[in-house]
């Protein structure tokens, strides 16, 4: 068998790493999802809304994480009621898709996009 030069190699690797890290991205249940990057992206939305209302930073700071957090808190209700109106829904009654640790990692992945949003 003929040995492939190393940049062929190193690019199938790298190929076979995106793919493994996509379809981990595609399963919920993980700690990290697709929805994370919406809850990078609202908690930058909210710091930069409140820096630009001039919102002081405590006050700030605890309004994203109640936002971010009581979000995570009545997500669930809502998605076993209204799953069918949800992106990733299911129907009405069916089982909540993520996982506890899934959504702490969104909320704090959210007040982090939030003190990038607020202090740049």
């Amino acid at each position: 068998m003929a040995s492939q030069p190393m940049e062929t190699r190193a690019q199938g690797a790298r190929a076979g790493l995106a793919a493994r890290l996509l379809a981990a991205l595609r399963r919920e249940g993980h700690y990290v999802d697709y929805w994370t990057i919406v809850h990078v992206l609202t908690g930058l939305l909210l710091g930069t809304a409140c820096d630009l209302l001039g919102v002081g930073g405590l006050t700030a700071a605890l309004i994203a994480a109640a936002f971010l957090a009581g979000w995570e808190v009545v997500e669930p209700p809502l998605y076993r009621r209204y799953g069918k109106y949800f992106p990733y829904g299911l129907g009405r009654g069916s089982r909540f898709p993520e996982t506890r640790a899934n959504q702490i990692v969104d909320a704090v992945v959210g007040v982090l996009g939030f003190a990038v949003g607020y202090l740049i």
